[in-house]
């Protein structure tokens, strides 16, 4: 993991697209959001974007790898009472 003040870290915790979701009506949300994201984190000057998904949810690790995010961890965590839950650290430069 870079090493980079918390000040130019932008931290994106939970995004979820419904499962019920599919189909034409709703491609591209996921990459439509991490655009919005980016845009976001630019505007008050923040440098590196991080991201926590689930390890298990390989389409959303596959999605951020195709947009630039690197992984570059995952960690054991306790979510909502479940114990053990691995969240893989995903990591972007925005080139400030």
């Amino acid at each position: 993991m870079r090493h980079v003040p918390d000040e130019d870290v932008c931290v994106l915790h939970t995004l979820v697209i419904s499962p019920e979701c599919t189909g034409k009506g709703c491609k591209g949300y996921g990459r439509q959001f991490l655009a919005f994201y980016e845009q976001y984190a630019l505007e008050p000057g923040c440098s590196e974007l991080r991201l926590d998904p689930y390890e298990k949810n390989k389409a959303a690790r596959a999605m951020y790898g195709k947009h630039g995010y690197t992984e570059v961890g995952i960690v054991p965590t306790e979510l909502n009472g479940i114990p053990d839950v691995k969240l893989v650290l995903l990591e972007k430069g925005l080139g400030k």
